[in-house]
């Protein structure tokens, strides 16, 4: 069964390689075996790096991380980029203990609290090496913006689709299956019945800017 792009543009790449809705058995054997060798090359490795980090006692943190339930029982299960995404913030946090900011790498959904916390480290710099630093940063963030999005600023209709899957409003700001805040109080209170899409998202983006200036305002303190 052809697979919706939950984290798009990077696993966007596979529908390069086939059509929509498309079931053969060689797009399976492919798809499963994107996530299994991502999982190896991104997750597993993250995990041993930041196992290597800490005292030599946690370093069975490692295994404990790897058996972890829900990425067996639900990620693995339906074969599916989570650990990628997962392995991705693993590795930044594990690149920033190193001082590696330039080769720290994440996904949109932390890249706000990476963001104000690399940008908190330039500012508190002196300023040359804040400058350096920050422009560097600019540099590479631009570069693999650029070279991951490449293939599909080129086709506009291909752009949308993958914008619409990173920002996707129209099912509404979650989804009913999820187990987050927001399907847990859709039990006793129907947001989806109550509040509109354009005010719940107009709701988020306050809730959001107000998160965000605060993590900005605690690196900037050095609190961070």
């Amino acid at each position: 069964m052809y697979w919706g792009l939950d984290y798009p543009p990077l696993t966007a790449y596979h529908k390069l390689y086939k059509s929509r809705g498309f079931e053969g058995t060689d797009l399976k054997l492919f798809m499963r075996f994107t996530v299994l060798i991502s999982d190896v090359l991104v997750f597993f490795t993250s995990c041993y790096a930041y196992s290597k980090s800490l005292p030599s006692h946690m370093h069975l943190l490692f295994l404990f991380i790897l058996l972890y339930p829900g990425n067996i029982l639900i990620d693995h299960g339906h074969f599916q980029f989570n650990c990628v995404s997962l392995g991705l913030y693993i590795w930044t946090c594990t690149l920033l203990h190193w001082n590696y900011d330039i080769a720290a790498a994440m996904e949109l959904y932390h890249a706000p609290a990476i963001f104000c916390y690399l940008l908190g480290k330039c500012l508190y710099s002196p300023l040359k090496k804040g400058l350096i630093k920050f422009f560097s940063l600019a540099f590479v963030v631009c570069f693999t913006f650029g070279l991951t999005w490449y293939p599909f600023i080129t086709d506009i209709e291909q752009f949308g689709a993958v914008i619409s899957r990173i920002f996707p409003f129209n099912r509404g700001l979650y989804e009913d299956k999820v187990a987050n805040i927001w399907c847990s109080l859709s039990v006793f209170i129907k947001w989806k019945e109550i509040v509109s899409i354009q005010n719940m998202c107009c709701l988020y983006a306050d809730l959001y800017i107000t998160w965000l200036y605060n993590i900005a305002d605690e690196s900037y303190s050095g609190e961070f």
